[in-house]
């Protein structure tokens, strides 16, 4: 990795003096003094600088937890969208840390100009969603070690399956692009982030929901040709209608969990930049849960803007075994 000049932005972080602060969370037992140790990765004074500055984050996250935390005590340590993003996730899920020291490592990203710090396990305030309060808290900063991005992990056997793939394809910078898109994606729901998910979106977004009900008389729908199911009735929704739908469901429910328990990732094979995503997802809510197949295909043309082109959910697979794909849509080959 090239040098990188120190800037006032390192050489504060590392003449930050770590106060460790007591708080005692509602639901755990004992005091908890959290500490961020970085053990490998980048070099000594970015390193040690990054886990000070992360130390005081969580500590004054276990704070807010309790009442007592003031949010604004961590804007110096993010950009303006970083804030934006963690200080959402802190009021929104309560999370607050569950080990006295974190000792992991500082991670460089596929495109070698921002870092990752993993493996920060946290419990967060579900209310009456069913399903474990655990989650795993990644920051990503950038190369002057301030938080851009801070969002929920996923199973940490994904992770590392898509990027062992995107190494052997050499592909694995755009994997790192859709392992962090599935993070902010399921994130996004944690927090009930609307404004992201609109974004996220393309404007003629193709949405379609499999139903095994009967759709209403008003709602487009069709069947797909050829795949072998003739129970399964699809919805065609625009983006409006389902960002009116999903807009709904976080009013009505205090916290949205979503896991993957299986993650496949396919590359377009006339369009390097274009991917296809399926995960079997397990939804839960206060007020609904489901399990299902999940399919995005995603654009990454624009690499600061990647946007999702279809998005399809079905209940369970058509008879045949197989699940809407990314070779049941036409994609130009062009960039």
């Amino acid at each position: 990795m090239r040098s990188v000049q120190l800037d006032r932005t390192i050489i504060l972080l590392t003449l930050i003096c770590v106060v460790e602060i007591c708080v005692f969370p509602s639901s755990a037992v004992g005091w908890v003094k959290t500490r961020v140790n970085l053990t490998q990765g980048g070099y000594d004074v970015m390193r040690n600088g990054i886990g000070d500055a992360l130390s005081r984050v969580l500590q004054e996250a276990n704070k807010i937890s309790e009442n007592v935390g003031d949010i604004q005590n961590i804007r110096d340590y993010c950009t303006a969208e970083g804030f934006d993003n963690l200080k959402t996730l802190i009021m929104t899920t309560g999370l607050f840390t569950m080990e006295n020291r974190y000792d992991t490592n500082l991670l460089v990203t596929a495109d070698r100009k921002k870092y990752e710090v993993r493996n920060l396990n946290v419990r967060v305030k579900m209310e009456d969603t069913k399903g474990s309060p655990i989650q795993e808290l990644v920051f990503q900063l950038d190369y002057r070690g301030i938080i851009i991005d801070a969002r929920f992990a996923i199973e940490m056997n994904h992770y590392q399956d898509i990027l062992t793939v995107g190494q052997k394809l050499k592909d694995a910078f755009y994997r790192q692009q859709v392992l962090n898109f599935l993070e902010q994606y399921r994130t996004a729901h944690n927090r009930k982030d609307i404004v992201f998910l609109e974004r996220t979106y393309s404007n003629d977004a193709l949405i379609i929901v499999g139903s095994v009900l009967k759709p209403k008389k008003n709602e487009d729908t069709f069947q797909f040709q050829g795949l072998g199911d003739s129970t399964i009735q699809f919805i065609k929704l625009s983006k409006q209608e389902y960002i009116s739908r999903l807009r709904s469901v976080f009013q009505k429910n205090s916290f949205v969990k979503i896991l993957f328990d299986s993650v496949e990732v396919i590359q377009h094979p006339k369009n390097p930049k274009i991917y296809g995503i399926t995960v079997k997802q397990r939804w839960n809510s206060s007020t609904y849960s489901d399990t299902g197949y999940l399919f995005i295909m995603m654009d990454f043309r624009n690499e600061d803007q990647p946007l999702i082109r279809v998005r399809s959910w079905q209940p369970q697979r058509f008879r045949d075994g197989s699940i809407v794909g990314i070779g049941d849509f036409f994609v130009d080959a062009g960039d």
